[in-house]
């Protein structure tokens, strides 16, 4: 008959069954499937006037890709930016000279353009933020009615840009009051 060897062990309060503790992991993946409302295009030298449009966009209840925010350590930003210009319902550009002399943020428009070129479904929604208008480097967003935010205020701006973004959607606009008579003055 074998003796079993004798087996040391560590006071109760000591041992451990694994590893210890952290904090959990989030695993949620991003939103590819249902995709976003938003894909907030701009340049580097605009990344303040990006993270405003798209923190104005979620305060209204949208949900809102801007690469600042969801481009985090390990992504590979080129595949984000292609989940994000495939999945995206509409692209809002920041317009600004960096914008335009910006060669990463062509094919961010240039998608959203190449799916609505009509502009019906009004996929492509221009925010000037900058008094800007080189009508000849503008190309094909010369024709777009822009959101315009030059020289206003932040109160004023806020108002400004929710109110086009619902018109955008709504793909209309019609004033809450009747305009006032055009004619003449009534004579008694």
């Amino acid at each position: 008959s074998r003796e079993r060897p004798t087996v040391r062990r560590c006071p109760r309060r000591i041992q451990r069954s694994g590893p210890p503790p952290v904090a959990p992991i989030v695993t949620e993946e991003p939103r590819t499937v249902a995709g976003w409302d938003f894909l907030v295009s701009a340049a580097e030298e605009d990344g303040a006037w990006g993270e405003w449009c798209a923190w104005q966009l979620e305060e209204q209840g949208y949900q809102v890709h801007l690469d600042l925010w969801d481009v985090v350590a390990g992504d590979h930003s080129v595949s984000r930016l292609d989940e994000a210009v495939s999945h995206s319902k509409r692209t809002l550009v920041i317009l600004s000279e960096h914008y335009l002399a910006s060669e990463k943020v062509q094919a961010e428009w240039q998608t959203a353009w190449l799916a609505d070129p009509t502009g019906m479904k009004r996929r492509l929604i221009p925010v000037r933020v900058a008094d800007y208008h080189p009508e000849a480097e503008m190309g094909l967003l010369q024709g777009i009615s822009p959101i315009n935010l030059v020289g206003l205020g932040d109160d004023a701006a806020r108002r400004t840009f929710v109110d086009e973004i619902r018109r955008a959607i709504e793909g209309r606009y019609r004033p809450s009051e009747p305009p006032p008579f055009p004619g003449p003055p009534r004579r008694p």
